[in-house]
């Protein structure tokens, strides 16, 4: 298996105390995802008590499944102390704490940081993630199927190599304080100490058993894939060449999906139509996978309906 190496540490450099990634993301080809987000409705939140103490910690339970397990205790310390020094305030760390990513499902373990305290100490939702993400998020790819927004949260998601971030936001009025059950929290006239608000970012390793990484090729239809894998984002490249040499099929980016288990579903891109079809590439075993087109493009094209590729 062929697996690219948790490379962040290197990325998260501090100077002249501002935080930026110094690697640059792997290019993402610009078929847009399928999914649309989601969003978080404006519902009644209960009180919590403003505190400039560290968040209590609940005592660890494993996340169900074993999809997930944690980033190693150096790049976790590290997260912290950039976090921390990104937003001025103390974040909590527990290096296994349970890791959950409901979008697919799955679970496990991962490096958790939180970080509560009220507006006096904080911004606006947004503010605080746009400085997360710019600090601990640096040089990481957005998932925006993950990402969610309301009146009093907004979450994120990101991935570089084979990890993945969740980052949240939220607050809740003080203890003390008492909303009209009857109208949505934004009619709450709140003083910004009357406002609770608690950050925490979830980082885990993706558990894959195998890659989908390399150069694949179909000899008797001229045809080879180019792939990469970061996370579950499959993408990259295909070349067909078509009628004894007449017509050569490529672009330099046109494969980009999403692997569930062992099979990516991804949108491909013909140079000869703009129209995308979709097709299916399931993992065989190390030196095999299995192409076949789902929904063909509209228009004309010459990658093959099914084929058998090996490395």
């Amino acid at each position: 298996m062929r697996t690219k190496p948790l490379q962040i540490i290197a990325c998260l450099a501090l100077a002249a105390g501002l935080l930026a990634g110094c690697s640059q993301s792997t290019p993402m080809p610009s078929i847009s995802p399928t999914a649309a987000p989601i969003m978080l409705t404006e519902t009644a939140v209960p009180a919590q008590t403003a505190t400039e103490a560290q968040p209590t910690q609940t005592e660890t339970v494993p996340a169900a499944g074993e999809a997930y397990e944690p980033v190693s205790a150096e790049v976790c310390r590290m997260l912290q102390e950039t976090a921390a020094q990104a937003l001025a305030v103390d974040f909590s760390l527990e290096e296994a704490a349970p890791f959950e990513d409901t979008l697919a499902g799955e679970g496990g373990q991962g490096c958790r940081l939180m970080a509560a305290g009220d507006g006096t100490r904080f911004s606006d939702l947004q503010s605080i993630m746009e400085t997360l993400t710019g600090s601990v998020g640096a040089g990481w790819n957005e998932q925006l199927d993950y990402q969610a927004d309301g009146p009093t949260g907004t979450a994120k998601a990101l991935t570089r190599d084979m990890a993945l971030m969740l980052l949240a936001v939220n607050w809740a009025p003080a203890e003390d304080v008492v909303c009209p059950a009857d109208q949505p929290i934004s009619a709450c006239n709140l003083t910004p100490d009357q406002k609770v608000y608690t950050v925490e970012i979830d980082v885990a390793q993706y558990r894959a058993d195998f890659s989908l990484d390399g150069h694949w090729e179909d000899a008797a239809d001229h045809f080879s894939l180019d792939l990469y894998q970061e996370w579950k984002h499959i993408y990259g490249h295909h070349t067909v060449v078509a009628q004894g040499g007449n017509k050569i099929d490529t672009l330099d980016v046109s494969i980009d999906g999403s692997l569930q288990g062992k099979v990516a579903t991804v949108q491909f891109q013909s140079s000869f139509t703009s129209n995308a079809g979709v097709a299916e590439i399931t993992y065989v075993d190390v030196n095999t996978i299995h192409w076949k087109i789902i929904t063909p493009p509209d228009g004309e094209y010459y990658l093959p309906a099914e084929a058998v590729l090996t490395r």
